[in-house]
This record gives structure tokens, sequence and C-alpha cells, in this order.
């Protein structure tokens, strides 16, 4: 039997946000990294506030045409090497990967907060502080 992801609704986040119990519960149902044989969530419940701090301070629950289908802790393996994505949402000429962090990162920022990198492949990231 194969493993099925349960996308994410922007609006659902409201109803969880203020029960640590719910959110666990949540990340049962939504977390594609849980680890059901240790109980043990990809995706932790600091990481889905910061999510929810994300969203609302953003207000994308409401402004935003694309609420539905975002995927939590989504794990890939390619060549053996596995990589978690945070928050993904697959559109249908783009990818958005959102990677919540507790500190900034160590990189060069331009004066919008965009990650200014280096070599063949750029990836625009951009910085916002929750």
């Amino acid at each position: 039997m194969g493993i099925i992801l349960r996308q994410v609704n922007l609006r659902e986040l409201e109803s969880i946000k203020y029960n640590d119990d719910v959110k666990k519960s949540f990340l049962c149902l939504h977390d594609y990294g849980y680890d059901f044989e240790k109980g043990k969530p990809g995706f932790t419940i600091d990481e889905l506030a910061d999510f929810i701090k994300l969203v609302e301070k953003h207000d994308l629950s409401f402004n935003c045409d694309n609420v539905e289908g975002y995927y939590l802790g989504y794990v890939t393996e390619n060549s053996g090497i596995r990589e978690q994505f945070d928050i993904v949402r697959p559109g249908n000429d783009n990818i958005l990967n959102i990677e919540l962090k507790s500190e900034f990162p160590n990189n060069k920022m331009d004066r919008e907060g965009n990650i200014i990198q280096t070599g063949k492949d750029r990836i625009k990231k951009t910085i916002i502080k929750t």
C-alpha cells in the first residue's frame, strides 16, 4: 500500500492554532515525513506554529487564490540522497517551496531580503521574518 499525501488548506490552520494536541493529530494526517513506527513527525509542532504565523501575518488564507494543495514535510530520495522540504505546493508551471528557519542563513542578502546565489543554478529565495 502506498502513502497517501494529504493536502493542507490554509484555512484549516485557523482551527488548530491554539491546541498542541490538535496540532499533533493534524501532523499525523498531513505530515508526509511522519514516522508512524516511532510516532515522530518529520514536520515539528514548532514549524507548524511558524507556518501558521506566516499565513496569518500575510493574511494568506483569505488573500490568496491558491489556499489548497500545500504539503508539509515532503521527503524525496534522489540517488540515495534524502531531502526534506518543509512546505511544498506544486503548480502547473512552478513549485512553491517554503523552508522555515529559526535563524537567518549565513548567505549574503540583497536589500529586499533575497539570498544572493552563485553558481550554475540560481534560485530566488526570499526571507520573511515571522
